[in-house]
């Protein structure tokens, strides 16, 4: 699986590679949902979107990658003396 991250392509072979494997070949912090789904932080501005994969896992092996772009409301801050 190709991914472009910063203007740059990052191939990631993680299908078939146990835990532990994975978790020597990411070089980004591991957020641990739960025992079988992991997400890595890919890129984000931390201000207005970040990318995010998340690795699922069925027997001690990676068996599905996905990807989401998630974008922050810069305003929602703002318009919290609404509520």
């Amino acid at each position: 699986m190709f991914l472009k991250i910063k203007n740059k392509f990052v191939k990631f072979d993680l299908l078939g590679k146990t835990k532990e494997e994975v978790r020597v070949s990411m070089k980004e912090e591991l957020v641990q949902i739960n025992s079988n789904l992991w997400s890595y932080e890919l890129d984000g501005s931390r201000l207005l979107k970040k990318t995010v994969m998340y690795i699922e896992f069925e027997n001690n092996k990676a068996c599905h990658l996905s990807l989401r772009i998630v974008y922050k409301n810069p305003l929602k801050k703002l318009m919290s003396w609404r509520s």
